[in-house]
């Protein structure tokens, strides 16, 4: 009987691990790739649709585009995943049988438990949901601010933050940007020094900072806040956390914080399980590495090499991981911080953006082409 080796979700860690597959499987054995839609988006840049819906097609590149021609691609959402039976289920009721499976799709967004949030606003999870940002800030009259609010200070609402103010700057719009932060800090748990120059940074485009204050709950036109403010919005934008897929949070299986828990093979509690990316939650040299896209692009491709040993009963290796530093863009300017190699730390101005730049367009290329790469060049 042939061996079939299934892959869910076409992100970073997905795609990573199908490119693994296709290159060191044994002819004889199936792979197929399920994912909810046709393409692989460049996640960590979907902020710039924001100001940019034309940059869509950039950042949305066809499944044509990263799919090895012996990989079978299935377009489908996955609703459930049997293990004792070995198949995955997709929302029109397909069941597809596996001998292998990596897990790599990704997070939803965390509300945690805050009444309105899933109700009322938009996140940065996919296109359309961003593309809905752009459309309600053009929607505002132009007599009068816009009122945005963004939920979390993190890495995606300070990008969020940057793109509605460049935003207001190009069109002319005046908005009235506010970020409430529940730490002491934005950008929390990272260098001091950072999170000022980033305050610096947005404080001067014109942005409000709210920090050591919660949202509590969200209604049509209202944020309130533990302190008992309530701000009225035009835009909402919640970006403050995210959590496991169901798909992942309802399997049989050890998970932490909805992500499942893997050994440092990128393996699950069922050895014929493996998860990587955003789906796991791995715990190397005793600390748990975080749902970013630098820990799911070096990782994805040693769960996939994992897979191919167990395959063929090999010795698995376990993952490494080097944090190689952060790029956050704050509309036009960036920082990079804590990146190997480079003679300043932290990196700001036009040489930021140009690393930036570069970063994200080597990982289009590496998963794509150059040519994708180029295309999305203007928009990173």
């Amino acid at each position: 009987m042939t061996d079939r080796v299934v892959v869910l979700g076409a992100g970073y860690a997905g795609g990573r691990a199908i490119r693994q597959l296709a290159s060191t499987l044994p002819s004889a054995v199936e792979i197929e790739w399920l994912s909810a839609e046709p393409a692989h988006v460049v996640a960590h840049e979907l902020h710039r649709l924001i100001r940019r819906p034309g940059a869509t097609s950039a950042l949305r590149i066809p499944i044509e585009a990263v799919c090895p021609d012996r990989v079978a691609f299935r377009a489908g959402r996955v609703v459930a995943v049997a293990p004792a039976d070995r198949q995955v289920e997709l929302a029109d009721g397909t069941k597809v049988a596996y001998d292998y499976l990596i897990v790599a799709i990704g997070t939803a967004v965390a509300d945690y438990g805050i009444p309105g949030i899933s109700d009322y606003g938009y996140s940065l999870k996919g296109t359309e949901d961003v593309l809905g940002i752009n459309e309600q800030l053009a929607a505002v009259p132009d007599d009068e601010p816009g009122r945005v609010v963004i939920g979390g200070g993190g890495l995606t609402g300070i990008q969020a933050a940057g793109e509605v103010a460049a935003y207001g700057a190009e069109t002319g719009q005046s908005f009235a940007i506010t970020i409430v932060e529940g730490g002491e800090a934005i950008y929390p748990g990272n260098p001091a020094s950072i999170q000022r120059a980033l305050r610096r940074r947005l404080e001067s485009r014109g942005v409000d900072i709210v920090t050591d204050t919660r949202i509590t709950e969200v209604s049509e036109t209202t944020v309130a806040l533990d302190d008992g403010r309530r701000l009225e919005y035009d835009v909402h934008i919640w970006a403050g956390g995210v959590t496991g897929r169901e798909p992942v949070a309802d399997l049989s299986l050890e998970t932490r914080g909805g992500r499942l828990v893997t050994d440092e093979y990128l393996r699950t509690d069922d050895e014929r399980i493996f998860a990587v990316g955003d789906s796991a939650w791995t715990s190397l040299n005793g600390e748990g590495l975080p749902p970013t896209a630098q820990v799911a692009w070096q990782t994805a491709p040693t769960g996939a090499a994992n897979v191919v040993r167990s395959l063929g009963a090999e010795p698995l290796r376990p993952a490494t991981y080097r944090d190689l530093g952060t790029a956050i863009s704050v509309g036009d300017d960036a920082i990079v911080h804590n990146v190997p190699f480079l003679p300043v730390d932290p990196l700001t101005g036009p040489p930021a953006v140009l690393v930036k730049k570069g970063i994200a367009a080597r990982m289009i290329a590496t998963l794509a082409s150059l040519g994708h790469a180029r295309r999305a060049w203007q928009y990173l």
